[in-house]
């Protein structure tokens, strides 16, 4: 009788669970169990050196305030450009850079990404 309710335990559990990825049965599709569903966020940059340019390419679910900048090492903010949700495509004009290194970061509100490239 013990063994059969174990069983019952660990049976109902392994489905309560799903297959561990997430809100996905497994199958790339909803869990039924939840409505939510993880937006991920894409941030790709690209540096168009004849152009002196930063070319970036930002995408996911962002509150109010998610902004993209260019910082130099100290930190300091040189161009901050403010976010919506969905895809956004953004242009730094860099051609007022000194030669050095920089960040170009992505501020969201619960994580910060960074990016370094160098002029």
């Amino acid at each position: 009788m013990l063994t059969t309710i174990l069983a019952s335990l660990l049976f109902s559990q392994t489905f309560a669970f799903g297959t561990g990825n997430g809100d996905e049965n497994g199958n790339g599709e909803k869990d039924p169990k939840t409505d939510s569903i993880k937006v991920e966020t894409v941030f790709e940059m690209t540096h168009v050196d004849d152009l002196e340019q930063i070319e970036v390419l930002v995408s996911g679910q962002f509150n109010d305030y998610a902004s993209v900048s260019i910082t130099n090492l100290r930190g300091s903010e040189l161009n901050v450009e403010f976010i919506n949700s969905g895809e956004n495509k953004l242009i730094f004009d860099v051609s007022d850079l000194t030669e050095g290194a920089y960040f170009l970061v992505l501020n969201m509100e619960d994580e910060i990404r960074i990016k370094r490239f160098s002029i």
